[in-house]
């Protein structure tokens, strides 16, 4: 996948999981659903197809055959091309599992009937389990990565900060957007003496507090974004002047990044306590972003390794 699609790719996870989170009518389990995204939203697309008619029914079991055979159509390319491996076969089971859960959401009242009412909880076991099966595949497949393969080992990596960028973005829009829908409820339901001007500061608190809350996922992407053209540049010469300077601006993006992610978290804190009587949903936390830490530390080790690098280049070159 080109670079510039990243972006682009970011942005549409964002939205989805954006529009999910408020399209959610169960705030209070909303966490819960995540595992079933976005499962559980197809299922209810393809339930309203197959009921508005003849023709849409039709439709809503050819869409459903599709995506269900994606992993298997996938495995039938692979092994067209004869590139199939014994990992593979986890396609065909994943596609198995898939015509099962599928079915299960298009049919809400089986679903429920089949985790004692708990329908939440079942959409999110359901979701769990194909989930589990596409991290069992992608991690067998990593296992078969041979370290003298640098051109796979390099797209694998990229394929994987790709996963990981989409999955903080998800967190970042959709889990931040579900944790407010869930706590403005729970603000109005337990101040309902209070006028929503009265509320208001409270209100604002809570939005600060999500942004806070959504910046580590943010500042990964970030990391992320900066990251890949090191990967460009280790791949057309791992001691080259571009190299040494792509790692230096993953330490200086991951420098930037953790400052912003202690600094908002400081001045929230204090802006709760200046501010604590006219607030009603106060949050206080002290968190390490490690995350953050490891990726600066990780940053810095290896912009001095590809410096010292390019040093010994240079005094070969000019032996030479």
């Amino acid at each position: 996948m080109k670079r510039r699609l990243f972006p682009l790719l970011v942005a549409v996870s964002a939205v989805l999981s954006l529009v999910a989170a408020l399209a959610i009518p169960e705030a209070g389990v909303g966490a819960l659903l995540w595992l079933a995204f976005p499962f559980r939203q197809l299922g209810t697309l393809l339930r309203t197809l197959s009921l508005s008619g003849a023709a849409g029914n039709a439709g809503a079991w050819v869409l459903y055959a599709l995506f269900c055979l994606l992993p298997a159509l996938y495995l039938l390319l692979r092994v067209i091309r004869r590139r199939a491996v014994w990992p593979d076969a986890l396609l065909a089971v994943l596609s198995a599992v898939l015509f099962f859960v599928m079915d299960l959401f298009i049919n809400p009242t089986e679903l429920a009937a089949r985790f004692g009412g708990a329908e939440a909880m079942g959409a999110s076991a359901l979701g769990g389990t194909v989930y589990s099966l596409l991290l069992a595949y992608v991690g067998l497949r990593l296992c078969r990565v041979r370290e003298t393969d640098a051109a796979r080992l390099s797209a694998a990596l990229r394929a994987l900060l790709y996963a990981v960028a989409c999955v903080l973005a998800v967190d970042a829009f959709g889990g931040t957007a579900a944790a407010l829908r869930t706590s403005f409820a729970a603000l109005r339901e337990g101040n309902t003496a209070l006028s929503a001007a009265a509320l208001a500061p409270s209100y604002a608190v809570l939005v600060l507090r999500g942004i806070v809350a959504a910046l580590p996922s943010l500042a990964g992407i970030a990391v992320i974004l900066t990251a890949l053209p090191l990967l460009d540049a280790i791949a057309d010469g791992p001691y080259s002047g571009e190299t040494v300077a792509a790692a230096r601006r993953l330490a200086r993006v991951s420098r930037a990044t953790l400052a912003v992610v202690l600094l908002s978290q400081a001045a929230l804190s204090v802006l709760q306590a200046v501010a604590a009587d006219a607030v009603r949903a106060s949050g206080y936390s002290v968190s390490l972003p490690l995350g953050q830490a490891a990726l600066l530390l990780a940053a810095l080790l290896l912009s001095e390794l590809f410096m010292r690098g390019k040093a010994l280049q240079d005094d070969h070159d000019s032996i030479i």
